[in-house]
């Protein structure tokens, strides 16, 4: 008898399945991306590098001019970082000298507050920043109408204006971060 034939069983068929397409796509697609990166801060740091060659060749109108302060007291060296230059007499005026104190006492115990934040210790960041956002609150509220009048006066373009708009912009950063980070 003959011997009869087995079927062999074939295996299934093998579905090709989308993602055998897709991952390529993606793996160069993030290798471009990568490449892309690469090529553009490398272009970034050498533009960041030219500026600096730049400025140091340009010429320096004002270098030889004497560094005096216009009374030539010296004083100017020796006032405080928030008082504006003399030059049209804002940093004298009465309401911004007395913010200035205000203020100052305010910064020394925002700082100490910060300290307390730092180390976790709530119940003298509460009483301490309270105090220095009520000082630094005070300071603000008192030349927020100075302010405004002296803007409209002399324009935000003036070096004295600039110096107390920032001056007081400080203040209003470390009222925002206490209102934050204080208890009421």
């Amino acid at each position: 008898m003959p011997r009869e034939e087995r079927k062999r069983r074939e295996p299934p068929p093998v579905k090709k399945s989308p993602m055998r397409v897709v991952v390529p796509v993606l793996i160069s697609t993030v290798v471009t991306a990568v490449i892309g990166v690469v090529l553009i801060t490398g272009k970034d740091e050498e533009k960041a590098k030219v500026p600096v060659v730049e400025a140091a060749s340009k010429p320096k109108p004002f270098a030889d001019a004497p560094k005096t302060d216009p009374s030539g007291s010296g004083a100017e060296a020796a006032k405080p970082a928030a008082s504006a230059p003399a030059a049209i007499g804002l940093a004298n005026d009465a309401t911004w000298q007395q913010a200035v104190q205000i203020a100052a006492a305010g910064e020394k115990l925002y700082a100490e507050a910060m300290a307390a934040k730092t180390a976790k210790d709530t119940d003298k960041l509460n009483e301490v920043g309270a105090q220095a956002r009520d000082k630094l609150n005070e300071a603000f509220e008192m030349t927020s109408d100075w302010e405004d009048n002296v803007v409209a006066k002399h324009g935000k373009d003036h070096p004295e204006v600039r110096l107390i708009v920032t001056t007081r912009g400080g203040w209003g950063e470390r009222l925002r971060m206490l209102n934050k980070s204080v208890a009421r």
